[in-house]
């Protein structure tokens, strides 16, 4: 990136001047309305289905191709800098670009846009969830679903350890991570935090051991009709440790406020102490994607007690597929649960209230990753250096995913007892097909979740 400043200047000027010549040029771009960025988040955030990288495609359609407010080299620097952070990548993106667009109220536009759709249909799927789920119908929806979601599983795992497990010493990693969380029942932030510090000494002193894999160099090339180029700096006032320590104290108080108001005004303080602890610590360990995060989850919802089982996080997955926006909304799902089942009577609006808590908590911290974060590591080489350790602690997820996935399977295909008599072979049957369908002929894995309930409900009306 070249060393001359550029300016943003503030919402209400419809041009910026950039002070980087290209062959002899001044840069100049037009600002799109606040309004119209807006508009296009919130189309994003009811239309994008899928995944991560799926959904990160569809912002590169449309910011990209379409209104030419960001330039492709831009934009893969963004995209570079924001999936090497912990979180859900999609919904970063959504979070940084919308900054550098608007600032601080463009960052919180573009992120809450793109993601409180997803929360909204998240809400009224949990309620239907748990009001007709014990209807035999409702349950014969999920017979096939379970297996099909376990068959997802196992792609992305496939998926994360062809990325992750590179050398025989990310395969020791994920053999360990395996080991401490199968056998010693280690907690999920401990074996991820000592992943990160064994791969870190590691590489200091056999470096060697570690393909280096550097961020791709973005060329020099004329986009001077894009708002947002390779070519600028960082949008006006976001840099200075003033700044920075103003933005710090910020989110503290966002932190603290919320959960001192549940601890003094509601019933049940540990539970609340728990919902905090549980879901504001999930944007620590959240590497590889929502799916990571999955044996988190359900290691802390044990810990807890009931606030739900393997079979209804699955089914949890389930619904985060088939609603847009990010799939980390699985955590709002796990929320949803926790607060249901924990007051008497499964109230609704515990439910609620856990999923609301639950999602500020979640999306809270990536919110504040990008806004102090990101404008220090923008033109930082700290996330060049530390991508090899994050590919450590990649294998370390590998190796928990598989610890979860056996945990999942022994409940889906084996709903009683682990015995050959008692095993549900319609799910076993489904469970090879889906593999089948899904890795060899490549069908969308949100057409054949929906595929699986109407074979499901078959398989109730027929047998």
């Amino acid at each position: 990136m070249m060393n001359q400043a550029v300016t943003l200047q503030d919402d209400h000027m419809n041009v910026f001047a950039a002070a980087t010549p290209l062959n002899g040029t001044i840069v100049t771009g037009k600002k799109p309305a606040f309004r119209e960025v807006l508009a296009c988040w919130l189309k994003l955030g009811f239309t994008s289905f899928g995944e991560q990288r799926q959904q990160i495609a569809a912002m590169h359609a449309f910011l990209v191709e379409e209104k030419k407010w960001i330039s492709q080299s831009r934009f893969e620097h963004v995209t570079q800098r924001v999936t090497s952070l912990p979180g859900p990548g999609s919904l970063q993106m959504a979070v940084y670009l919308g900054w550098l667009l608007h600032g601080l109220r463009g960052g919180l536009a573009a992120g809450l846009a793109f993601v409180l759709p997803s929360l909204l249909f998240m809400a009224a799927l949990c309620t239907i969830y748990v009001t007709a789920g014990a209807a035999p119908w409702v349950t014969s929806l999920f017979h096939a679903v379970r297996p099909a979601v376990v068959a997802v599983l196992v792609i992305v795992l496939l998926r994360i350890g062809r990325r992750s497990l590179i050398t025989s010493f990310h395969w020791i990693i994920a053999q360990l991570s395996f080991a401490a969380i199968f056998f010693l029942n280690i907690p999920f932030p401990f074996i991820i935090l000592g992943a990160f510090v064994l791969t870190w000494l590691i590489k200091q002193v056999k470096p060697r051991w570690f393909k280096e894999e550097e961020m791709d160099r973005i060329t020099s090339v004329d986009e001077s009709n894009y708002f947002l180029n390779i070519h600028q700096l960082l949008p006006e006032g976001v840099q200075g440790d003033g700044t920075l320590w103003r933005r710090l104290l910020i989110v503290a108080g966002l932190c603290l406020i919320p959960a001192a108001a549940l601890f003094l005004f509601t019933e049940n303080t540990a539970f609340w102490q728990s919902v905090v602890r549980v879901f504001g610590g999930a944007s620590a360990v959240t590497f590889g994607g929502a799916y990571g995060v999955l044996p988190y989850l359900m290691q802390a919802g044990s810990q807890q007690g009931n606030w739900f089982s393997e079979t209804q996080l699955l089914d949890g997955l389930a619904i985060s597929e088939l609603t847009p926006g990010p799939l980390a909304v699985v955590l709002p799902f796990a929320g949803f649960m926790a607060g249901y089942h924990t007051y008497w009577a499964g109230s609704l609006l515990m439910g609620i209230a856990g999923l609301l808590t639950a999602a500020y908590y979640t999306f809270l911290p990536w919110f504040a990753i990008v806004f102090v974060a990101g404008p220090h590591l923008e033109n930082s080489p700290f996330l060049e250096k530390i991508r090899p350790v994050l590919c450590g602690v990649l294998a370390a997820i590998t190796g928990i995913l598989i610890h979860f996935l056996l945990y999942a399977g022994r409940a889906v295909l084996f709903p009683q007892s682990i015995s050959l008599w008692t095993a549900d072979w319609f799910a076993a049957i489904w469970l090879v097909l889906s593999l089948v369908v899904l890795l060899r002929l490549k069908v969308n894995k949100i057409v054949w979740i929906g595929i699986s309930a109407l074979a499901g409900l078959g398989h109730y009306l027929l047998f």
